[in-house]
């Protein structure tokens, strides 16, 4: 389990919920964080960063993309990407799950003021 505190620190517990690690290195508030089927962490940041960590939650890759500040991050299905979308611009981005190397912009600003593409 992974808690992040806004604007601090996060804390990620071992399955006993024991204190397993501490990650410093967050400048703004934390809007969203995922694991992966094998247990990876990524999370996004208003600092605009994307965060990959690898085994034993050690920082492995990050990148800022289309938005100065993301807010949603998934892991595909089958964990090879990463989609992340942002709080003031309309587009989803697909990051690789291994480097975090951009593959895929969509463009979402065809959507009308009701929602949906028209």
């Amino acid at each position: 389990m992974a808690v992040l505190v806004a604007g601090e620190w996060g804390v990620v517990y071992d399955s006993n919920f024991d204190k397993f690690k501490t990650l410093t290195d967050y400048e703004k508030d934390v809007y969203n964080i995922v694991f992966d089927h094998s247990g990876r962490l990524a999370t996004v940041c208003f600092d605009e960063e994307t965060r990959l960590y690898g085994n034993g939650f050690n920082l492995k890759k990050t990148t800022t993309g289309a938005g100065i500040q993301p807010f949603f991050i998934t892991f595909s299905p089958d964990d090879p990407k990463i989609a992340v979308g942002y709080f003031e611009v309309p587009d989803v981005e697909l990051f690789s799950g291994k480097n975090l190397k951009l593959l895929y912009k969509a463009k979402l600003d065809s959507m009308s003021e009701k929602g949906r593409f028209d």
